[in-house]
């Protein structure tokens, strides 16, 4: 899931859980509990916001992978210490897939294709931004793609960059 998507929710859970606890309390209070002081939903109240923003706020160690470049090759980092490499010489293509599980998920994928493998690299990995600036280094990069890529919500795949055959 996206960050902004769960800043989003826990915004939102938050307000609900500070806005219905009190006014559920004071709701009850006089069915219920007739017996207690109405001072014990504010105090409630009181200690129940800092416990909300505390709970819905705090941000999980979301571990994301890195991608990081030099003259010689990408290397892509997980968060296991898995490390995949495809060098700019064995650099035949690149592509963005795209899927329908956004927001929910990560639902965009570079795709480095080497001549004896590749990597695919989240949309999120950390150094992603400075890999896309050097990718639009490649000869006859194509940044079009890249925007429609960036607009997609469904399941595709889309080749930004290719090696012709001259290149070599």
């Amino acid at each position: 899931m996206k960050d902004q998507t769960r800043d989003n929710l826990r915004c939102l859970a938050a307000v609900a859980c500070l806005l219905v606890v009190p006014f559920g309390e004071f709701a009850v209070q006089s069915t219920w509990l007739p017996s207690w002081p109405g001072w014990i939903p504010i105090v409630l109240f009181v200690v129940l916001i800092p416990v909300a923003l505390y709970a819905f706020n705090s941000r999980r160690s979301v571990q994301i992978d890195q991608v990081a470049f030099d003259d010689v090759s990408v290397t892509r980092t997980l968060p296991d210490g898995k490390i995949e490499t495809v060098r700019w010489e064995d650099l035949q293509e690149v592509g963005i897939v795209t899927t329908d599980g956004g927001p929910a998920q990560e639902d965009v994928y570079w795709m480095l294709v080497g001549s004896a493998g590749g990597c695919a690299v989240s949309g999120s990995a950390q150094g992603i931004k400075e890999l896309l600036t050097r990718f639009q280094q490649l000869p006859g990069f194509d940044n079009e793609t890249v925007i429609k890529a960036m607009g997609s919500t469904s399941n595709n795949r889309f080749i930004c960059w290719k090696r012709n055959s001259e290149e070599r």
